[in-house]
């Protein structure tokens, strides 16, 4: 399967306006933007979400709403794109792997529209784990992150 050779970059509670470090006008402008980000927390990693006007990122960790200040964020490639996926369904071989478990499970970005919001999770077996306000959603009807052809040299935008 695919793995991400693409851009993940750091986000601190001390950066003063991580939009500074955006090369994207639609951030920018946009100051609640959500994009997709992962972090690490007791030496797992996890896959979520960050609110650009909050510069906070949402994870799920063993079923609760985990919210961290340090996270990286994913900058978009152009190769990269969402496609339907259900629970049941075999993960595509072209699916972007974001991360492996500490037990050696293979890990997905997902993407479910919440309460009208598109929000990203952590693709973990078939099933998408979100987390919304002091919610988790297990959704098993989602979009999964795909690499779609060979990579383009310049990096994008960051992906929403």
């Amino acid at each position: 399967m695919p793995s991400g050779r693409a851009n993940w970059f750091c986000i601190s509670k001390d950066k003063k306006d991580f939009t500074l470090d955006l090369n994207d006008s639609r951030i920018k402008k946009d100051r609640k933007a959500i994009l997709v980000a992962k972090t690490w927390h007791k030496g797992r990693v996890l896959l979520g979400y960050a609110k650009v006007n909050e510069k906070l990122g949402y994870f799920v960790y063993k079923g609760k709403v985990l919210r961290k200040e340090d996270f990286q964020l994913l900058r978009k490639r152009k190769n990269l794109a969402w496609k339907l996926h259900k629970k049941g369904w075999k993960i595509p071989k072209n699916a972007f792997l974001a991360g492996v478990t500490r037990e050696l499970e293979k890990l997905y970005i997902g993407r479910v529209i919440v309460k009208g919001v598109e929000l990203a999770g952590q693709v973990c077996g078939s099933v998408c784990h979100v987390a919304k306000g002091d919610e988790v959603f297990e959704a098993q009807t989602f979009q999964i992150l795909v690499i779609e052809e060979k990579e383009n040299s310049h990096p994008a935008k960051c992906i929403k």
